[in-house]
């Protein structure tokens, strides 16, 4: 039979443990203090097959409109979504509104000229770096922070590691925690006097190694069991949120599993409902962190939290003889949420080069190089302006969480970030 690693644990170490522990048989009270005092968290929400971006945070909003043939455009200028910030959205990010004035945008994010298919290009969105060693930008930031949190980064579907060494734990494995109960909790009612649990062997050392494990874990289930989360989204992000609390993590990804946007036929409609309902689900995931109370000063762990969204590329501008759109890594775009951030503005820019204009024959969506002073698009490279890559975005995110950059591996230090992180 399979066993996890909390399985082996529980099965293996508590009948040698126990025994020999219970020759003392004190009681242990646990006390409900989070592992490590965190405040200030990091989920990387990823939406999975590549969205098309001109339907939600890079709408076309220009008073001419494009030659359908050049750029395809289900939507109508009043549509458009308009905020009490820079922000515009497409008809697809209707459920963003809400978090506009928490938010910043960041369009025109130039992967390549050419497709490199949809896990390299998710790889660089995830971690700003070309190689296949790179681990993703939660492991990084996880190692070079080196506090070595029990749960490390939590995932409901995938973290890279790279060649790097770092806890992961998967949101299924947390959920058995509430089934199973905390690691040799037996343990914990015979461990209680002073001078036991100062002593030096060894062995009292390995008991108190796992008491620690044991009474995060029960700060975990504490955490979890306050937290009210009503759809299954909500649900796995409950998971997270609870070792947010409990100071075992600080880390996440959360993969939207369900988005099927790789809409290469019958782009039109589908791609817009399929879009308007995975950013109807990141949301569900905001609203519930706002409902979590977090501290003792009447803020929320959503006040507490950053959150990045994104995908792996966007989409060409024209329909395909399918009717659909293909892979763009020419431009791409992010949305990032909560602390720390520049709130209501939009970094970098776009344009579409008409068929009329193109060398290779076919219109093009690309970025424009910005001005990384201002955070601007600029029109031609001149002076500070350089075009806005996957790895800059990562730069600004480390400096936001206060990464230390000389234990960072995939970033240089000298990387550009985007001004106001």
């Amino acid at each position: 039979m399979n066993q996890t690693r909390r399985q082996f644990l529980r099965t293996s170490t508590h009948g040698v443990l126990l025994w020999t522990a219970a020759q003392s048989a004190p009681s242990f009270a646990f006390n409900s203090v989070p592992y490590k005092t965190i405040d200030h968290f990091f989920v990387f929400m990823k939406i999975n097959g590549g969205w098309d971006t001109s339907l939600c945070l890079d709408p076309w909003i220009e008073t001419r409109r494009p030659d359908p043939k050049d750029m395809f455009i289900e939507y109508t200028p009043d549509q458009l979504i308009s905020t009490d910030t820079e922000i515009i959205f497409g008809p697809a990010a209707l459920p963003l509104k809400a978090y506009a004035k928490d938010s910043c945008v960041i369009n025109g994010i130039f992967l390549s000229p050419t497709d490199s298919g949809h896990g390299a290009a998710m790889n660089y969105m995830t971690s700003g770096s070309t190689k296949a060693t790179a681990p993703d930008l939660c492991v990084e930031m996880d190692i070079a922070l080196n506090q070595n949190l029990p749960y490390g980064v939590v995932h409901n579907s995938f973290a890279r590691l790279g060649n790097r060494k770092t806890l992961i734990s998967a949101t299924q494995d947390l959920k058995n925690i509430l089934s199973e109960g905390s690691i040799s909790s037996e343990l914990a009612k015979i461990y209680d006097k002073e001078s036991l649990r100062n002593a030096p062997s060894a062995f009292l050392q390995a008991i108190r190694t796992l008491l620690n494990s044991s009474a995060t874990d029960q700060l975990y289930i504490e955490s979890h069991n306050r937290i009210s989360a009503s759809t299954e989204i909500q649900k796995t992000a409950a998971l997270i949120a609870a070792s947010f609390l409990a100071g075992a993590s600080q880390f996440a990804n959360f993969d939207f599993i369900s988005s099927n946007l790789d809409t290469h036929g019958d782009h039109p409609k589908n791609h817009m409902q399929g879009l308007q309902k995975v950013l109807g689900e990141a949301t569900e995931i905001f609203d519930l962190f706002k409902s979590i109370p977090f501290g003792t000063s009447g803020s929320s762990l959503y006040d507490h939290t950053t959150f990045l969204l994104t995908s792996e590329f966007s989409r060409t501008p024209f329909l395909n003889g399918a009717n659909g759109k293909d892979h763009n890594p020419m431009s791409n775009s992010a949305l990032l949420v909560g602390k720390g951030l520049p709130k209501g503005k939009v970094f970098g820019g776009t344009r579409l080069i008409p068929r009329s204009l193109s060398a290779q024959g076919e219109p093009y969506h690309i970025a424009f190089p910005i001005d990384y002073n201002t955070g601007k698009p600029m029109k031609s490279r001149q002076g500070s302006s350089h075009l806005l890559r996957p790895e800059n975005l990562m730069k600004s995110i480390l400096n936001l969480m206060n990464v230390p950059l000389e234990r960072v591996q995939s970033i240089s230090s000298k990387t550009p970030a985007l001004p106001g992180f």
